[in-house]
C-alpha cells in the first residue's frame, strides 16, 4: 500500500472514530456519554500514525491529504460544538435548581463559586 493510501485509510479510520463518539453521544444518558468517549483516544493514535506518515511523505502526498484531513477537522468541530452545548445545557440546569451561577476558571472548568460580597464594617 502506497503511503498516500496509507494516510488516507488512516485520516478515514479516525474520521470514522469521531463520527461513532458523536452517534453515541446522549445529553442525558452518562453511560452513552461514556460510551462516546471511549471511541475518541483511537481516533487520537490514528491521527498520531497518520502525522507520522505525512512528515515523511513527499510534498504531493501531503496535499493530497488535505482534504481528508480538512474533513476530519470538520468532524472534530461539529462533535467540539456538540460537548459544548451539552455543558452548557449542564450549566443553565445547575443554575436554574441551584439558584446560583456556577464559576470557572480561566480554563473554562467548574471552579468554586467566589464568596458573596458582605457589608464591609466602615469605621467612622
Amino acid at each position: 500500500m502506497s503511503t498516500a493510501a496509507e494516510i488516507q485509510q488512516a485520516i478515514g479510520a479516525a474520521r470514522s472514530q469521531v463520527r461513532a463518539a458523536g452517534d453515541a453521544w446522549a445529553v442525558g444518558n452518562f453511560q452513552r456519554i461514556v460510551e462516546a468517549v471511549t471511541f475518541l483516544p483511537s481516533a487520537v493514535e490514528i491521527v498520531r500514525r497518520a502525522n507520522e506518515l505525512l512528515l515523511s511523505a513527499s510534498p504531493t502526498v501531503r496535499r493530497q491529504a488535505q482534504t481528508h484531513a480538512a474533513a476530519l477537522a470538520g468532524e472534530v468541530t461539529q462533535l467540539a460544538r456538540l460537548l459544548d452545548s451539552s455543558a452548557a445545557f449542564y450549566r443553565g440546569i445547575a443554575t436554574r435548581v441551584q439558584g446560583a451561577g456556577a464559576a470557572y476558571d480561566s480554563c473554562g472548568l467548574a471552579a468554586a463559586p467566589p464568596e458573596s460580597p458582605r457589608s464591609a464594617d466602615i469605621e467612622v
